[in-house]
């Protein structure tokens, strides 16, 4: 993916999806993506890592890649672009849920 998205675009990039046969809901990619469109994928664990030395932090997440219609999974795997627009989404879905004071996460320690 070439061009650079704003905050209008990432809300128009993906659609939330789910097959309640295999009980997963997922997010699939749109044609504002480009080469992505209609990829299917979900997220797994996400971490927030702060570096306080530096003042910023970082996501880190899991993901898997459930449909993928053009191009290859191992391929997505090393695409840096592909990681930065699942990034990108990721950002805009946690602050949406801030800002409406809805929160959803599930807590995998135990």
């Amino acid at each position: 993916m070439k061009k650079k998205l704003n905050k209008v675009d990432i809300s128009r990039c993906f659609m939330l999806v789910s097959d309640k046969s295999q009980e997963w809901t997922a997010l699939r990619l749109t044609e504002i993506t480009e080469e992505y469109k209609d990829i299917i994928y979900k997220y797994g664990k996400v971490e927030i890592e702060e570096d306080e030395k530096n003042d910023n932090a970082s996501l880190q997440f899991n993901y898997d890649v459930l449909v993928s219609p053009t191009i290859p999974k191992e391929d997505l795997e090393e695409d840096i672009d592909f990681k930065n627009l699942m990034g990108d989404i990721l950002h805009h879905l946690i602050e949406e849920q801030l800002q409406k004071d809805s929160m959803q996460y599930v807590n995998t320690d135990d």
